[in-house]
């Protein structure tokens, strides 16, 4: 397996924060997609204390910016690139000005992730996540990566999925979501990138946010997994 000198977790959808002036911005039942799609507490489920684990949480809501998007991303044709612009039944109308400020701080937020995978001598992206549990009722964890240059190997792959499949929980690859982000700068090779989404059900009661039990059985599971990747 390929040694890892450092793991940075991209934590990017765990905040709730969005300014009462942009939640106005928006037509329809936003606050409804606002609870369903934030990863709550994603930033306490991959914590860690561990010597090279460095975490990433954006202080923002993905609704205000979404910082996971890619520049020129395809998901700005249905109005859900950096800045969204429309979601289901709800429209959301921003000033240029506004808009420039937003592109800011998704720039500023990967300007940092590269300064930060440049310091390390081998890099591995976390990129944190979960998942309402109707987008894959039969999967617990959901491991993405990228087929480039930032996939971290098939070793890596298989030693995660059996990690979380001995310990009893479904996992699948790519399912529901897919791919891995890597920093939107160049000069950022050294770094390598795997994504893990874990569905809610397994770490938040129903209400789809208060924490479970769930989230220390997962978190303990993540720290033996980052010791792995470390050792």
């Amino acid at each position: 397996m390929r040694n890892f000198t450092d793991i940075i977790l991209h934590i990017p959808h765990s905040s709730g924060r969005i300014e009462e002036d942009d939640l106005a911005k928006w037509s329809g039942d936003i606050e409804s997609c606002i609870r369903r799609l934030t990863d709550w507490h994603t930033d306490k489920l991959f914590a860690s204390e561990l010597d090279g684990v460095h975490a990433m949480v954006f202080d923002y809501n993905r609704f205000y910016c979404d910082v996971e998007r890619l520049v020129n991303d395809p998901m700005e044709e249905i109005g859900q690139g950096i800045v969204y612009r429309c979601f289901g039944d709800c429209v959301r109308n921003l000033a240029e000005d506004e808009v420039n400020k937003i592109n800011n701080i998704y720039f500023v937020w990967h300007r940092g992730l590269a300064d930060l995978c440049a310091t390390c001598v081998a890099p591995l992206i976390v990129d944190c996540h979960s998942f309402p549990t109707d987008m894959a009722e039969d999967v617990d964890i959901c491991i993405g990566f990228n087929d480039d240059w930032s996939n971290p190997g098939d070793e890596l792959l298989k030693l995660i999925f059996d990690l979380f499949a001995n310990a009893g929980y479904r996992v699948a690859f790519n399912r529901p979501y897919s791919n891995s982000m890597v920093p939107q700068e160049n000069g950022v090779e050294n770094c390598r990138s795997i994504m893990i989404e874990v569905n809610k059900s397994v770490y938040l009661d129903a209400d789809g946010y208060t924490i479970s039990a769930g989230l220390q059985r997962i978190n303990e599971l993540l720290n033996q997994l980052y010791k792995i990747i470390l050792q």
